[in-house]
Parts: structure tokens; sequence; C-alpha cells
């Protein structure tokens, strides 16, 4: 079954719960599962984006892969920081199952080009392979 939402919810609760990243400063409140934005990124602040990108098609007809982007920002006199909460968020993430599939690395982290003055941007990109058949929801009249 295909999650979008499920997923980066799971992914989410996982970053914001780790001690290890909350010592490095960063906050529940400003980890979003959302596309980084200028408007969202705020200075002095360290956030974390979580995001669905391009999916992708497996040799499988009923298989597919559904990659993920999280992306850390920081002041860039803090890029150390960055690249050790990325490097703590693929120690937690890669291979942690979701719906008894498993989160594999799409992409290796990288410098991204920032999207505001004074940031530095990092990024990694996961996938988690799924079936593609979900389950119709329905509403219950009352």
């Amino acid at each position: 079954m295909l999650s979008v939402v499920d997923d980066k919810q799971v992914i989410a609760y996982t970053i914001k719960s780790d001690p290890f990243i909350q010592s490095l400063g960063f906050k529940s409140h400003n980890i979003y599962k959302s596309m980084t934005t200028p408007d969202l990124i705020k200075a002095n602040n360290k956030q974390i984006f979580i995001y669905n990108a391009a999916g992708v098609r497996t040799a499988s007809e009923i298989e597919a892969g559904l990659v993920y982007q999280i992306d850390v920002s920081v002041p860039t006199t803090e890029n150390h920081i960055a690249d050790m909460c990325l490097e703590q968020i693929q120690a937690l993430i890669l291979n942690k199952t979701i719906r008894k599939r498993p989160i594999r690395l799409f992409d290796p982290p990288r410098a991204l080009a920032p999207s505001v003055e004074n940031f530095y941007v990092t990024g990694m990109k996961i996938v988690l392979y799924s079936t593609i058949f979900n389950k119709k929801q329905i509403i219950e009249s009352k």
C-alpha cells in the first residue's frame, strides 16, 4: 500500500523523538513534512524538511518506490551541525521498516544550494518500496 501521509509521519516522529538530534538544537516544531521554502526558513533556526520527491518504477507491475527528500537547514556558521544531524537521521531510518517494508538509501547525503542567504542546507533521498494497491476510503453515514 502506498501511503505518503503515514510514511512521512513515521519518519518525522523518528527524527523528532531522537535525543541526539534534540541535543543539536533541532526543535520538534521546526521539523516540517513539506518542502523547503524561503518563507519557512527563519533566521537562526535549525530546521528539517521531509517531503515526497519523484517516485520510481520497478520491474514489477504491482510495486513502486516512494522517494522522500530529507533536507536539514542551519545557519552557515553551524554547517557541521547539519552534517551531524543528517548522519544521525541516516543511522536512525535506514533499514527501519514501515508497513513491513525497509527504508533504503536512494541518493546519498550531499550539500544543496542554499535557498536562503546565510543558510547551509544538506539533504538525502530515501526510498520505500511498496505495492501500488491502496485500500479505498469510505465515509460512513450516520
